[in-house]
């Protein structure tokens, strides 16, 4: 059941990243989008990428991702990641411009309109957290289990009930008579 959620976590993080760009032009090629919101779209995107970006060079040893991302190509989730940043942060804007009943903001400093966007951001961090110690619990569990697995098998070799095999290794890949092609090779 808590795989199946975070796979569908991650079906619509893709199809919503994904579809975004995609959705913005064409609302803007309509006249229902801005040229003024296409831009902070783009801008959402850049200031996602920039801590994006840092996570894919990292690797798999910063962050772990407990779901395959459906095209495994280098940066796609990354960048992905990076439209939802931006939607996240358009969320934001449209607080902003809710609360304050102006965009003045947009242009010249706004004390409040940087206090919305920092509580907007704690909770849409918040919102993620949940998500994500969910995954944590799951690993919790699998290195419990791991943990009682290790001992009862030490246990088990303890009492007599498990006898440990030995294996040798036998380098058969030197005889000439079971690896021919090998010396053929070497004597033509």
């Amino acid at each position: 059941m808590i795989s199946l959620a975070a796979n569908q976590i991650m079906w619509t993080a893709f199809i919503i990243g994904s579809s975004s760009p995609i959705i913005f032009f064409l609302l803007y090629k309509m006249g229902y989008v801005s040229k003024k919101i296409i831009t902070l779209f783009i801008i959402g995107i850049c200031v996602g990428l920039t801590w994006e970006i840092p996570f894919a060079l990292a690797g798999d040893s910063f962050h772990l991702i407990l779901v395959d991302w459906p095209i495994d190509l280098p940066l796609v989730r990354n960048i992905n990641y990076a439209f939802l940043d931006s939607l996240i942060f358009l969320i934001g804007i449209f607080l902003c411009n809710t609360i304050l009943k102006s965009d003045s903001y947009l242009y010249t400093f706004n004390s409040n309109a940087l206090l919305i966007m920092i509580i907007w951001g704690s909770i849409s961090e918040f919102l993620v957290d949940l998500n994500c110690s969910g995954k944590l619990n799951i690993l919790k569990n699998q290195k419990v289990d791991l943990s009682l697995s290790f001992d009862q098998l030490l246990q088990d070799y303890k009492s007599g009930v498990k006898k440990m095999k030995v294996y040798r290794q036998m380098k058969m890949y030197n005889d000439s008579t079971l690896n021919p092609e090998l010396y053929q090779k070497n004597n033509s």
